[in-house]
């Protein structure tokens, strides 16, 4: 009996670091400031992915901002709609650029959501000279919301969304962005008038 007492207390001993170790792992990761730090911590827990349609409520999906603050797609929705591209080429992030007047004009506010690094997101917001939010999503947290992770390489594929500012998908194509005429797909996606018509008033 006291060879077995002592062995019970012998590995609750060895087991106490360990018990520690964890109360204080858990305790470090439940720090509201630790997960201010950790750019990982509370994309961990966004909802899960659902197949979007037009008339959808888009995911609310979280984001680092540049200035370190974690913001929500309601945020950029008080300044207006917004058209979600995904996986940009280059060329197509200085398309968005040339066309982003056009696009205010609607009401729409073009965000480009790239896989990669926020460092990247950065070098090359500067070097295009890049005047609309990019978002780094390098893990598919964002992609993964709305359904656009190829499954053979699981990274974004190339899409866009037009939500507007109650947070409702009104348009979307995935597969493929175009070459340009953002504009023209936003205003079909809100029912407004392609950019550049002539606006009749209904008199002769």
């Amino acid at each position: 009996m006291k060879f077995a007492g002592a062995l019970m207390a012998a590995l609750l001993l060895a087991a106490a670091p360990f018990q520690i170790n964890d109360l204080k792992n858990r305790t470090h990761a439940n720090d509201p400031d630790v997960r201010r730090l950790d750019p990982l911590a509370d994309q961990a827990v966004e909802p899960p992915s659902t197949t979007l349609a037009e008339g959808d409520r888009a995911p609310d999906f979280s984001y680092l901002s540049e200035e370190g603050r974690w913001l929500h797609l309601h945020d950029l929705l008080e300044a207006g709609g917004v058209l979600l591209a995904f996986a940009p080429s280059e060329e197509q992030l200085a398309v968005l650029q040339r066309e982003r007047e056009a696009l205010l004009d609607l009401g729409i506010v073009p965000v480009a959501v790239l896989d990669r690094s926020a460092r990247f997101a950065r070098a090359v917001r500067t070097r295009l000279g890049l005047e609309y939010p990019i978002i780094p999503d390098m893990r598919g947290v964002v992609a993964g919301q709305f359904n656009v992770l190829s499954t053979a390489t699981q990274h974004s594929a190339p899409a866009w969304f037009v939500v507007d500012r109650r947070g409702t998908v009104m348009g979307l194509g995935r597969g493929e962005l175009p070459a340009d005429g953002f504009p023209g797909l936003a205003a079909k996606a809100i029912g407004a008038p392609p950019p550049g018509a002539a606006v009749s008033t209904g008199g002769r």
